[in-house]
């Protein structure tokens, strides 16, 4: 059996960073990833899929991250069951990152990185530091490339 996910796709908004009460780092994001169709109406389809990273990738993600930055994910769906006080059935599908590689940054008072031709931007592969590495291979802050999400260009080439 395989629980294997890629996608590609842009943070809807600035990521979360929290420290569970064992001092563990979690992040949260969401990313849209537009369907390769359209609606009967001729809309875009896109899914908004809930991300997690932790530890290492949450630093990550916390740092480098933010709205409008298109990222690649690879990781595992995750599905969380509960109850609501009244008794009501939940569940949540969640894609719990193993690597987040930053492919084009957001947009954000200040900038994103600055990469030059020769470099790759920062990805949280790996479990050892990956926040220093990444620190490390970052630039200025001259990079410029913001998000609309009413833009109506399909990256998926969709009709």
């Amino acid at each position: 059996m395989v629980n294997s996910v890629v996608l590609v796709g842009r943070l809807g908004r600035d990521p979360e960073l929290k420290v569970t009460s064992g001092g563990i780092s979690l992040c949260k994001f969401s990313i849209a990833v537009d369907r390769p169709y359209r609606s009967q109406g001729g809309d875009k389809v896109t899914d908004w899929l809930d991300i997690v990273a932790w530890r290492d990738r949450a630093e990550f993600c916390a740092n480098y991250l933010q709205k409008g930055t298109m990222v690649a994910v690879e990781g595992r769906i995750q599905v969380r069951k509960w109850e609501t006080p009244e008794g009501d059935p939940r569940k949540m599908y969640e894609i719990q990152a193993d690597n987040v590689q930053i492919l084009v940054g957001g947009s954000r008072s200040g900038g994103g990185p600055d990469y030059s031709d020769d470099d790759a931007p920062p990805s949280s592969q790996g479990s050892g530091s990956s926040g220093s590495k990444a620190r490390e291979s970052l630039g200025g802050d001259d990079f410029d490339d913001t998000f609309d999400p009413s833009d109506d260009d399909d990256p998926f080439g969709g009709e």
